[in-house]
């Protein structure tokens, strides 16, 4: 699930930059599993930070008697973190968007109407959006940079289902210990 959390993620992030038309933007997952390079344009990171299970699962079996098979399902409910960041590089003689108001606008579309309908149909709810964390530090360049971020906790189900085949044949007997 965490996988299609994170695309679902981009994808919502992506569609709501194109309705409010702010272009040039990449949404990617931070942390990527191959090396990658220095991102020169703007960027939104998605990273996952941690699942916690909610309540006890639920267990439940079902037997079929037409098929004579029994399935067995257990439902766990999760709590997922996300930690959402943006870096844009400012050029101070432009009037132009800061990663500040790039995360502001991030920040806007997770809470928006369509975000919710869509995490909605997806199984998916928003739990809570934290406010936004501004801290500063150097780049390659030796000039401070902006790396503002929040988080996002995110209310989602994971089901795992088994069957197994009908016994058809007891063997009964006493034997000794």
């Amino acid at each position: 699930r965490d996988n299609a959390l994170i695309r679902l993620m981009i994808s919502i992030i992506n569609s709501g930059l194109l309705l409010r038309g702010v272009s040039g933007i990449q949404v990617l997952q931070a942390y990527q599993p191959t090396q990658q390079g220095i991102i020169e344009t703007p960027v939104v990171l998605i990273s996952k930070m941690d699942d916690i299970p909610r309540l006890w699962p639920e267990r439940t079996d079902n037997w079929d008697p037409l098929l004579e098979v029994e399935t067995h399902t257990e439902l766990q409910i999760y709590e997922t973190h996300f930690q959402i960041g943006t870096l844009y590089p400012q050029d101070p003689a432009v009037d132009s968007m800061t990663a500040s108001d790039l995360a502001n606008t991030v920040r806007q579309i997770v809470q928006s109407e369509d975000c919710i309908t869509t995490l909605f149909e997806n199984d998916v709810q928003i739990i809570r959006v934290t406010p936004i964390r501004n801290p500063y530090f150097k780049d390659d360049r030796d000039l401070f940079e902006m790396s503002p971020s929040f988080d996002i906790a995110l209310n989602h189900k994971q089901e795992f289902t088994n069957e197994s085949d009908a016994v058809s044949l007891i063997n009964a007997g006493i034997y000794r210990v």
